[in-house]
């Protein structure tokens, strides 16, 4: 069994539980997509000759409607096939880096 956390709830899932398979991949494509992202604003921010303390990172909408998926998939808002579909759109895909 996993337990999941968020804020004071305690969620009691199989390990096998095509949810939690899902949730793991969007907490991976976030991951990536936030270091793409970060990489390639602060690249942005020195090449136009800013400080490194003055860059301040955005998260971008593709980022952003990964993020919301992730506590939908748990709770059921939105199911694990239509979790995947979402990594593999055009915006998302290819701000993780992948082809689509």
């Amino acid at each position: 069994m996993a337990t999941i956390v968020r804020g004071n709830e305690r969620i009691e899932v199989p390990d096998d539980d095509p949810r939690i398979m899902a949730y793991a991949a969007l907490e991976h494509a976030a991951s990536q997509t936030a270091r793409r992202n970060a990489n390639t604003q602060t690249a942005a921010h020195l090449k136009a000759r800013r400080s490194r303390k003055t860059f301040q990172f955005f998260v971008t909408d593709a980022h952003r409607s990964v993020i919301d998926a992730m506590p939908k998939v748990l709770s059921g808002e939105i199911t694990p096939e239509d979790a995947m579909g979402l990594l593999w759109t055009y915006d998302v895909a290819t701000q993780r880096g992948v082809k689509p």
